[in-house]
């Protein structure tokens, strides 16, 4: 009887940690593709203000 109860919440105990462990490593995982994502919009938002600056000397440069 015994047996059959803790054989029971195995069962039931198993598959929770299971999920548990995958989900937590997808989320981790997500976390570190936000992170490499923000990076990379930052680089953009750089290049984007020096090209900005660039395009506006160049318009300078033209028009003198």
């Amino acid at each position: 009887m015994i047996t059959t109860t803790l054989i029971q919440i195995i069962a039931l105990i198993l598959p929770v940690g299971i999920f548990y462990g995958a989900t937590n490593n997808r989320i981790k995982t997500l976390e570190r593709d936000i992170e490499s994502l923000k990076d990379v919009n930052e680089r953009l938002a750089r290049i984007e203000e020096k090209l900005n600056v660039l395009l506006k000397f160049g318009v300078k440069f033209e028009n003198s």
